[in-house]
């Protein structure tokens, strides 16, 4: 009889011990979940068998065992291109942030926090304005106004690569076969340059879709202006409708100096200008004397 009294004793203290362990493994603020011991070891050899405990990684939330996690479909390192929408989903589990401090958003992308999200789930959406890699840190509060807790802050790392499109003109310069030198070139193939000397630089070249490669003529004619071709002319050039990244216009001099070129408004009403998708054209009068007409563009 006493024998049994002391084993009962001893299971009591061993249940209570034991249940004391669970309880702190559970409660301690970086413990993801404590091992339950199996109901099949006796009571009396319970303590020798481990606890199962497992450290979350370093995104949690401040004051609570919790971990900033994205929805799924949505990775870290997350990709974006500037002018392009963009959004990145998350939240935190198991428990759900009240409040978050997000720092390093890309311009363009913002972030408003939603306390009546279901299933707790927030967004960072927007349209990246500018290219580059971007730094963002999330902290996940476990209480409003930024609180839940005096012990140090844990946060989630969240790199954003926003990627600048290719405009039409880079588009074109790698459509033409310069090599990897060459392209990195401007003397040979920058907007101003003239590789092969024939005295349209590469972005007329471009906007007239040409051959930058091989030597070619100015596109375009000059005409009678079959509404009054007694007062005017008409020229007129064929334009790349690929170049919607450039500016064209007209500039007139009375020389051919390099000082005295002006640039004719598209509503000057000496020179009218006109411009499609696929030409422009210029109205010219007959009556002006020695004047000098060109075509310029600019990327």
């Amino acid at each position: 009889m006493k024998k049994l009294l002391e084993t009962k004793a001893v299971q009591r203290g061993t249940h209570t011990l034991a249940s004391g362990l669970s309880v702190v493994a559970q409660r301690a603020p970086l413990l993801k979940e404590a091992g339950v011991l199996a109901e099949s070891v006796p009571s009396l050899f319970r303590l020798a068998a481990p606890l199962g405990i497992h450290f979350l990684t370093t995104h949690a939330v401040s004051g609570a065992s919790t971990t900033v996690k994205p929805a799924t479909g949505f990775t870290n390192p997350a990709d974006a291109t500037a002018g392009e929408p963009f959004n990145w989903i998350f939240r935190t589990s198991p428990e759900t942030a009240e409040d978050y401090t997000i720092t390093g958003l890309p311009p363009g992308v913002t972030f408003t926090f939603n306390p009546r999200a279901a299933g707790g789930y927030q967004y960072l959406a927007g349209s990246p304005s500018a290219g580059g890699t971007y730094q963002v840190t999330i902290i996940g509060w476990r209480y409003p106004n930024h609180s839940g807790g005096s012990e140090a802050k844990t946060t989630y790392n969240l790199v954003v690569n926003v990627a600048t499109p290719a405009t039409p003109w880079d588009s074109w310069r790698e459509a033409q076969g310069w090599t990897a030198g060459q392209l990195a070139d401007p003397a040979v193939s920058g907007p101003d340059a003239d590789p092969e000397h024939d005295g349209i630089p590469n972005s007329l070249e471009y906007v007239l879709d040409l051959d930058p490669r091989a030597p070619s003529s100015m596109p375009g004619k000059v005409e009678d202006d079959p509404t009054s071709p007694a007062t005017h002319y008409v020229y007129s050039l064929p334009l790349n409708p690929g170049a919607t990244d450039a500016t064209v216009g007209f500039e007139a001099s009375s020389d051919l100096g390099g000082t005295g070129w002006s640039a004719i408004g598209p509503s000057d009403p000496t020179y009218p200008v006109t411009r499609t998708a696929t030409e422009i054209r210029i109205r010219i009068p007959k009556n002006l004397g020695q004047r000098f007409i060109r075509l310029a563009a600019s990327l």
